[in-house]
């Protein structure tokens, strides 16, 4: 039993350093054929998004019914310093409504 152990302990610390050897000449030697140092470029920007809500709706006396109480126009700009496009994605939360 115990020979048959240590030979599975040297199976497995050999094909443990196989892949470990594998990988780490994967790592190295992998780099981008036919391309020079001014191929890639990075830029970088920022955007910037301003929240215009205005006052808040104050109401007294209502009760429900069917038509609109009080509507709210809510702007959103959205202003990019590239020429990229840069989405965003804008969800209304109403934490409370009273």
């Amino acid at each position: 039993m115990d020979k048959q152990l240590k030979k599975i302990y040297l199976y497995m610390g050999i094909f443990v350093a196989i892949i470990f050897i594998g990988a780490t000449y994967a790592f190295f030697t992998a780099g981008m054929s036919s391309e020079n140092s001014t191929t890639v470029r990075a830029d970088a920007g920022t955007m910037k998004i301003t929240y215009d809500g205005g006052a808040n709706i104050d109401l007294a006396g209502i009760y429900p019914k069917d038509d609109v109480w009080a509507t709210k126009t809510i702007t959103v700009t959205g202003n990019n310093t590239t020429d990229a496009e840069m989405y965003y994605k804008l969800t209304l939360v109403v934490d409370s409504n009273t």
